[in-house]
């Protein structure tokens, strides 16, 4: 009976896990891109120059989808309250890491 209650759970639990875990695999393989970005042009201040252009805008995307928040450069999903009810929750899916510490890992190099 033990066995089959753990399995339930886990039935229940493994897709939001392994959606968590390809998230986390795409955060870290957006942070290697700008890695490879700048072993490839050897100038880290273009990079960080952009990064830092797409910080200071403010445009609201309205029309978006989970299925093609890859795509962009950023998230189009609303992350902090201000940007919509569900931030909290779309941090937990994030497809790739914040614009600061993009930038401040860049700053790093």
């Amino acid at each position: 009976m033990i066995l089959f209650v753990l399995g339930i759970v886990l039935l229940l639990t493994a897709p939001l896990i392994g959606r968590v875990m390809q998230y986390a695999v795409s955060r870290s393989r957006e942070s290697l891109a700008d890695a490879s970005a700048v072993a490839i042009t050897r100038y880290p201040p273009g990079l960080i120059s952009a990064l830092e252009k797409l910080q200071a805008d403010d445009t609201v995307v309205h029309a978006h989808s989970r299925a093609t928040a890859h795509l962009w450069i950023e998230s189009p999903i609303a992350r902090v309250p201000a940007e919509g009810r569900l931030a909290w929750w779309n941090r937990l899916f994030e497809t790739h890491p914040p614009l600061a510490e993009r930038i401040q890992a860049l700053k790093e190099m």
